[in-house]
C-alpha cells in the first residue's frame, strides 16, 4: 500500500506492515448495528495509513458474514480475527495485540462515530503532546430501548488533563469507543489476561503509566446503552466484576499509582459493586460490598454516604438509586 499524502502535501509515515493509524473494532451478535460502526471508521477522513482490525468473537445472528463483506471489499484495510468459537470477549485481548499502528483507537461494534474528523483530532492531539499516552472525547449515550439521547458521557468537568492517580481513583471516565493510545504506550503481548470480566479499565493503566490522559470536550460518537451489553452483564456478575477490579487497583501499585489513589479506587469499586447488586435486587451483596467501600477507609461520594446509611433500608436505597438514575438520564 502507498504512503497517503497528508493535507501538506507530504507523503504520511506508514506502510501496510506498520500503518500510522491502527482501528480495533470488536464485535459479537451485533447484526443490527455492525454496518453503521464499520461505514463511521470507512467515512472517516485518513490522511495516513491506516487498518481496520475486526475481532468476531463467533456470532449466532449473521455479524460474521457481515463483517467478511467488508473484508473483501478492501482487502488492504480490512483485517478479521474470527476465532472458531465464542471466547467470551477474551478476543479482544488478541485483537488489540494485533495493532500495528503508531496510534491505535478503539470501537465497540454497537457504538459509532459521529464526527469524521475524529481520528484526525486525536491524532494530532497526540503529535502535539507526546507525553500523552492517552486521548478520549465526549460521547453522546443513545438508551436503545427508547431511542432517546441520555446525558452525556465524559469525566463531567472542563478539566482536560488526568493521570494515572485520576483513573485509579474514578474507574474508566470516558468511553472506550472514544479512546486513542499512542501505540509504544501498549504491552506488546496486548491486556493483561489476569482481567477476564473487566478488562478495559487495567488496560487503560497500562497505557497511562506511560503518559497523561488527554480529554477532547467535543461529542464525536455514539455510545449505545444496552441490557443486553457486556458492560450489563459485568453490573449483573458481581463476584467475577469485583475480582477483576481488585486485581488491577493490585496490578496499578506496580505501575507507580499513589495509595491514596489505590485506596480510593478500591472504596469506589466496592461501591460500584454495591450499586450493581442493589439494581439486581440481591441486598445481601449490597450490604456487603457497602460495608466493603466503607471499610477501604475514604468517603468518595454523597451517594456512598447515602448508601450507607440506608444499609439496613436496602428497599429504600433502591429506591434512591433508581431516582438518580432516572434524573441523569434526562440531563
Amino acid at each position: 500500500m502507498t504512503a497517503v499524502p497528508s493535507p501538506t502535501g507530504t507523503p504520511a509515515s506508514g506502510n501496510a506492515e506498520h500503518p500510522e493509524v491502527s482501528i480495533c473494532l470488536i464485535t459479537y451478535n451485533h447484526a443490527p448495528f455492525i454496518r453503521r460502526a464499520i461505514e463511521g471508521v470507512l467515512a472517516q477522513e485518513k490522511p495516513f495509513t491506516w487498518e481496520l482490525i475486526i475481532a468476531e468473537d463467533c456470532s449466532t445472528d449473521g455479524t460474521r458474514e457481515i463483517v467478511r463483506t467488508y473484508a473483501e471489499q478492501d482487502p488492504a484495510h480490512v483485517r478479521l480475527i474470527l476465532p472458531p468459537a465464542n471466547t467470551g470477549a477474551m478476543v479482544w485481548v488478541d485483537l488489540m495485540a494485533a495493532a500495528r499502528g503508531r496510534w491505535v483507537a478503539y470501537l465497540d461494534g454497537d457504538d459509532y462515530w459521529t464526527d469524521p474528523r475524529k481520528l484526525v483530532k486525536q491524532r494530532e492531539f497526540l503529535l502535539a503532546h507526546p507525553d500523552s499516552s492517552i486521548v478520549a472525547h465526549t460521547m453522546r449515550v443513545l438508551d436503545q430501548a427508547s431511542g432517546r439521547f441520555l446525558a452525556d458521557h465524559g469525566p463531567g468537568s472542563a478539566k482536560r488533563w488526568f493521570d494515572l492517580d485520576d483513573l485509579v481513583e474514578r474507574g474508566t471516565f470516558f468511553c472506550n469507543s472514544s479512546v486513542m493510545y499512542r501505540g509504544d504506550a501498549l504491552p506488546p503481548e496486548g491486556p493483561d489476561r489476569g482481567a477476564t470480566h473487566v478488562g478495559d479499565w487495567l488496560f487503560h493503566m497500562q497505557a497511562a503509566q506511560h503518559g497523561r490522559i488527554g480529554f477532547l470536550n467535543e461529542r464525536m460518537g455514539v455510545y449505545r446503552s444496552m441490557p443486553t451489553s457486556r458492560s450489563a452483564s459485568n453490573r449483573r456478575d458481581v463476584d467475577g466484576a469485583l475480582g477483576d477490579l481488585l486485581y488491577s487497583l493490585d496490578r496499578a501499585k506496580s505501575f507507580g499509582a499513589s495509595a491514596g489513589a489505590v485506596q480510593r479506587g478500591a472504596a469506589r469499586a466496592h461501591f460500584v459493586m454495591a450499586v450493581s447488586a442493589l439494581e439486581h435486587g440481591n441486598f445481601p451483596v449490597f450490604r456487603r460490598e457497602i460495608d466493603a467501600s466503607a471499610e477501604a477507609g475514604p468517603r468518595i461520594s454523597t451517594m456512598q454516604r447515602l448508601l450507607i446509611a440506608l444499609r439496613r433500608s436496602p428497599t429504600v436505597a433502591r429506591a434512591v438509586i433508581r431516582a438518580y438514575a432516572r434524573a441523569s438520564r434526562q440531563r
